[in-house]
């Protein structure tokens, strides 16, 4: 039987990698390195706070990666009420944060199933020294294509971020194209937007109060491989 898609596009953080994980680890460095004496959880809260609205503002076109990368440490430290400097303050996290690569369970299974079968791609909302350093291992050379928001001059659900991704991989935006990611408002959004199929990995078996709905669901990686592979009596 025929694959069902040409061609699959995979977000990055929190479909493939633990990205909490690694955050964690490079907020808990910056915090050292800042010889901030609040605890490492109330630390973590504002910085979340901050980082989810200035992300949110990203994806609404609202403000560029470039930008983002100092602002959000000045907003950070003015919650602090820290002298520090924002810019050498970010740039101490980005590095701790490009040093830091953990596939989720099986992720790896995953792609190392599916690249025999499908051109595949990665469409990751981030910053280009974080990510590339992040993407600088052997597993991810499956991948044909890698676009990264800030290098691309565009976000998810932005549809030309899509198309960069398509034009790498020499192939047409349609449904026989398949984007898999954890966020509705980037991944799925982001592939109604650009008329692709879309596949939302839910782990956590979360209800969808949203206005996207996406063409799949699926809750982990074998669930997705039977999906794309055993119809097709791989």
């Amino acid at each position: 039987m025929p694959l069902p898609y040409d061609a699959l596009l995979f977000d990055a953080d929190g479909t493939l990698l633990d990205f909490k994980k690694s955050e964690e680890n490079a907020l808990e460095n910056t915090r050292n390195h800042m010889k901030c004496d609040i605890s490492p959880d109330r630390f973590r809260r504002i910085y979340h706070s901050v980082n989810d609205r200035i992300w949110l503002e990203l994806e609404q076109g609202k403000i560029k990666g470039e930008e983002l990368k100092t602002e959000r440490f000045r907003r950070f430290l003015s919650e602090l009420n820290s002298p520090l400097d924002p810019e050498e303050t970010a740039l101490y996290y980005l590095k701790n944060l490009g040093e830091e690569s953990h596939f989720l369970e099986g992720a790896d299974t995953l792609l190392a199933a599916l690249a025999p079968h499908y051109s595949m791609g990665i469409i990751t909302n981030g910053l280009t020294m974080v990510q590339e350093a992040r993407f600088n291992r052997r597993e991810f050379t499956v991948f044909k294509s890698i676009v990264i928001s800030e290098k691309a001059g565009a976000a998810k659900p932005d549809p030309r971020i899509f198309r960069i991704a398509a034009d790498d991989l020499g192939i047409e935006l349609s449904k026989k194209v398949l984007i898999i990611g954890d966020s509705l408002t980037s991944d799925i959004s982001g592939g109604i937007n650009a008329g692709i199929s879309t596949c939302w990995y839910n782990p956590g078996g979360w209800e969808n109060q949203s206005p996207w709905k996406a063409d799949l669901e699926v809750r982990d990686f074998r669930e997705l491989t039977a999906l794309l592979l055993a119809d097709s009596g791989f």
